[in-house]
């Protein structure tokens, strides 16, 4: 059993020795056909015999090289790739996307990340060949041979920063009828300029701008294809829906010419429903914790700590939630809703110091009557009448201790001025808010 394995692999070393030497005499037999051909072609003899030989070069090489290294040494011959493909006239470049998917999508630094296909197809006559069937046949351009052909300087105008790769992925080929297709795949951060007036509630328009560096308008121009932006179905958004691709042209003239541009911008509707149950609802609910106030009328120093303590909170929670937004010099819709909920909730605070002042005002103007009504003789149905008072007082006092202020007592038949201001807060606190929220939500949510 060993020496069969042992025999197996003397028979794979062998093959793949053979094979190395026989790639190691294809390539020095290529150098030395091109070095053989670039002689031919420096000496000084008539065309007719210059032609022949190149010729004769050609077809010896054609016992080393396969079909497609041949076609592509034929077309590079006479061929300039720093001629554009058209002359007189200039080179319509077609211009397709393929997004492959979005990476982030960050509002501090107003910029986005994604991975697309870049695909551009141009007509070169000069690249025309004649196929063996007659059919429509097409080769791919190997590595280290598509900078020999003329390409378009297309770049992308808004990016930022774009992946290192060690090796560019990108793809040419070519067709019989001269026809070329170049794909790139671009990973870059581009930027994206946002208006946040109706954040979190917005819609944000994120372009790509994709234009010729140096070749002018009458030299090349781009042009959409029919479907021009295609999406891959499971792309993901971060935060986001795509809504909707919105095509432009945006060629624009300079003072060294008109250089051709086009530009797809994204339409990214933000998803509400996160910033709904992180945001919204824990402020609207500070907000209603602090009517609680309004229900304990005679614990003044409660309800001063109360209200101390949600404005504190309602406070930190604005500070912290506006640590996840840029700093822009105008108002978004977030900072309209903590603004009118802070206002609120002060308010309520307020409301609590002046109930507090009027009951001592109230308080302190009843002192003196009591010392004059003690030191003054009073006649015996004047005296019935205060021990009623006394009376009443006290089962108005003891059913305050139990009701603990949420219910309105049946023996207080007189209330003071700050009672009536807290009967009055229980009810146009709750319809403000209210009513806020119908404008704010109808203003923003159309």
């Amino acid at each position: 059993m060993n020496r069969v394995i042992l025999f197996v692999i003397w028979i794979a070393l062998t093959d793949t020795i053979s094979v190395m030497v026989k790639s190691s005499d294809i390539v020095k037999s290529n150098a030395v056909l091109n070095s053989q051909c670039r002689q031919v072609g420096s000496k000084k003899e008539p065309n007719n015999t210059r032609e022949e030989q190149n010729s004769k070069c050609l077809d010896d090489k054609a016992s080393v090289l396969d079909d497609n290294a041949l076609l592509i040494e034929k077309l590079l011959q006479g061929y300039n790739k720093d001629n554009p493909p058209m002359k007189g006239q200039a080179t319509e470049v077609n211009i397709s996307i393929y997004i492959a998917g979005f990476h982030s999508i960050s509002v501090q630094d107003m910029e986005y990340s994604l991975t697309f296909y870049l695909r551009q197809h141009w007509h070169d006559t000069r690249l025309a060949f004649a196929s063996e069937d007659g059919k429509t046949a097409s080769i791919r351009l190997p590595d280290g041979r598509q900078e020999n052909f003329w390409q378009p300087d297309t770049f992308v105008t808004n990016e930022k920063r774009s992946s290192s790769l060690l090796q560019a992925n990108r793809l040419i080929k070519l067709d019989n009828t001269g026809n070329v297709l170049y794909s790139q795949k671009i990973s870059a951060t581009l930027s994206c300029p946002m208006k946040l007036e109706r954040y979190p509630m917005d819609t944000q328009f994120c372009p790509i701008f994709f234009e010729s560096f140096g070749y002018t308008m009458d030299i090349m121009y781009l042009h959409w294809v029919t479907s021009p932006v295609l999406v891959d179905p499971n792309v993901k958004l971060p935060h986001f829906s795509l809504v909707d691709t919105i095509i432009e042209n945006c060629s624009k003239n300079l003072t060294s010419g008109a250089y051709p541009c086009l530009e797809v911008q994204f339409a990214l509707k933000r998803d509400f429903g996160y910033y709904f149950l992180r945001m919204y609802i824990p402020s609207g609910l500070i907000v209603i914790l602090s009517w609680i106030s309004f229900f304990n009328v005679d614990k003044v120093a409660e309800r001063l700590s109360v209200g101390l303590v949600i404005i504190l909170t309602m406070t930190m929670w604005d500070t912290g939630s506006q640590g996840s937004l840029p700093r822009v010099s105008y108002i978004t819709a977030l900072d309209v809703w903590t603004s009118w909920c802070l206002i609120f909730v002060f308010a309520s605070l307020v409301e609590v110091g002046i109930v507090n002042a009027m009951s001592q005002k109230t308080k302190h103007a009843e002192e003196p009557n009591m010392q004059n009504s003690s030191t003054m003789s009073v006649s015996p149905s004047t005296e019935r009448q205060l021990n009623d008072m006394d009376i009443e007082m006290q089962m108005c006092e003891e059913e305050k201790k139990e009701k603990r202020g949420f219910q309105k007592p049946k023996n207080c038949s007189k209330q003071s001025k700050g009672q009536k201001v807290d009967e009055i807060s229980r009810i146009t606190f709750p319809v403000a808010f209210l009513l806020f929220n119908v404008a704010y939500w109808s203003i923003y949510l159309t």
